[in-house]
């Protein structure tokens, strides 16, 4: 792939800072490190656009926490202002990553997403009667830097664009020269970064049938499960040659007619369920948010909010009989139905 230049000069531009700062504001508008930002959104700007200019441009510390959704993940936040910067460098930055993508590469893509991933996954379940599924140990944790600052030489030609990923990329390790900050979004599009390689090889050297990827959960599908055993061990293989990392558990090979967990959800050729783990998450959100709305800690607003997310995660599946039957199962409350 051709480098391409004049990154930098975007990267700049008043506009692509204003457009971030929306961007990294959305649905916080009341949050006050957000509208402490906003108070004096043209200096700050101005302010971050000089540094970047002078090369002293500096990201971290961040704060974390831990979330179970379902797996314990460590979450790394950044300020608010550094968030303005990684949307910025998104902005600058999203169409070089975007055009080198294959189609069926479904995370942090506009028009894409869980639904669309899981939609295309059963569509190719309905076609082949084997798939081979496999995810990265440790995917973020294990990333390696100098992968990454490789990979981007190759598509951004500016040494100061260069400098700048690898000032954000040495913010964080989980060890020596490894692992981005789950939360940021910048690590979202680098993972991608990361595993374009993979998904270019499987589809255009391989030549494999049907493949999912979203982020680092991937989907093979074949018709014959020693076939699907051999593509494992040479994707291991170029995994720990091209990236540095490992398939975790050796990945899961199976029948379709089985059924095949992917995003929450067990596909199936003729029909899509919620994963047993997935339907248990909705049913203690959903009893938890009622309990903090019988106690005070919500009011109507973000009680449906909340509600409407809860059932919008569901909807990648067939469960309006479920989410009825949570609904006789718990007690009705006012402002929920």
């Amino acid at each position: 792939m051709k480098s391409v230049g004049g990154i930098w000069d975007r990267l700049l531009c008043l506009d692509t800072f204003l457009e971030a700062f929306h961007g990294a504001a959305k649905g916080k508008a009341t949050v006050e490190e957000v509208v402490s930002f906003r108070r004096d959104l043209h200096g700050n700007t101005r302010r971050m656009r000089r540094q970047l200019e002078a090369g002293e441009y500096r990201f971290g510390p961040y704060s974390s926490f831990m979330v179970r959704d379902p797996k314990p993940r460590l979450i790394r936040v950044a300020p608010f202002e550094q968030r303005v910067m990684h949307h910025a460098m998104v902005i600058a930055c999203g169409d070089v990553f975007e055009r080198s993508l294959i189609f069926d590469t479904y995370a942090c893509r506009r028009g894409k997403g869980q639904h669309a991933a899981v939609r295309r996954a059963q569509c190719f379940a309905c076609k082949h009667a084997c798939y081979l599924k496999m995810d990265i140990r440790k995917f973020y944790d294990s990333i390696p830097h100098e992968c990454l600052l490789g990979l981007l030489r190759k598509r951004l030609r500016e040494a100061r664009v260069h400098d700048l990923f690898a000032r954000l990329l040495a913010s964080h390790e989980t060890s020596s020269g490894c692992g981005l900050p789950i939360g940021n979004l910048t690590s979202q599009h680098l993972g991608n970064l990361c595993l374009d390689g993979l998904d270019h090889w499987l589809t255009e050297v391989r030549r494999v049938p049907a493949y999912v990827r979203y982020m680092d959960d991937m989907l093979v599908f074949g018709d014959r499960i020693p076939k699907l055993r051999e593509l494992r061990n040479e994707t291991a293989e170029w995994l720990a040659n091209e990236r540095g990392l490992t398939i975790k558990h050796d990945g899961e090979i199976n029948d379709v007619v089985r059924g095949l967990p992917f995003l929450g959800v067990v596909i199936r050729p003729h029909g899509i369920r919620l994963h047993p783990r997935s339907a248990q998450r909705y049913s203690r959100k959903l009893a938890s948010l009622k309990h903090g709305y019988r106690h005070g800690l919500c009011d109507d607003r973000e009680l449906q909010d909340r509600a409407c997310s809860l059932v919008a995660a569901t909807r990648l599946a067939d469960a309006a009989g479920f989410r009825r039957g949570v609904e006789r199962r718990q007690t009705a409350i006012k402002g929920y139905t």
